[in-house]
């Protein structure tokens, strides 16, 4: 029942300022600031709904490209003060996966590609499974940048039909 609007603050130079609104209809004056806790992320990306969630991707403040850390996923809580939980580890555990450039949902999964300058791009999913610690239980299904460590970011995932393609 919203339209959602994503802003990045700048690249150049890097300024952490993330903002995700949100309007019922659309008209001016109508916008709601849902950042919260992404407020201070860099590189928000990928917003998706997941069984009955909206989803987010979004990076830690760092020093790679862009001013990205090490990337993450999140899921909105509005009944939460910050708004936003984090359902992956930072970089699903890789310190070198500093964005989450992507999230798809295909075949009940939630699927969260990665932006990494060192050995290549990651995809991981998640059936949302919570663990004890309150985040998701996450499987590694494309390591490496798919056998090219050039191959650095996961730019998109797009269903089309019944296969799943990730542009590189």
């Amino acid at each position: 029942g919203y339209l959602y609007a994503i802003g990045i603050g700048t690249w150049v130079p890097n300024m952490p300022l993330a903002r995700i609104l949100r309007s019922a209809t659309g008209d001016e004056g109508s916008w709601e600031d849902i950042s919260g806790s992404i407020a201070t992320a860099t590189n928000p990306r990928g917003l998706v709904t997941y069984k009955g969630d909206l989803y987010i991707s979004a990076s830690l403040p760092g020093t790679a490209p862009a001013g990205a850390g090490i990337g993450l996923v999140y899921r909105y809580e509005p009944e939460s003060p910050e708004l936003w939980s984090e359902v992956s580890d930072p970089g699903f555990g890789n310190t070198d996966n500093a964005e989450v450039a992507y999230l798809t949902v295909f075949n009940g999964f939630l699927y969260a590609s990665t932006v990494n300058y060192k050995t290549g791009f990651e995809v991981w999913k998640t059936n949302g499974r919570v663990l004890p610690n309150g985040k998701y239980r996450w499987t590694r299904v494309i390591k490496d940048g798919f056998g090219d460590t050039w191959n650095q970011w996961g730019m998109t995932m797009v269903r089309f039909r019944d296969p799943l393609f990730i542009g590189t």
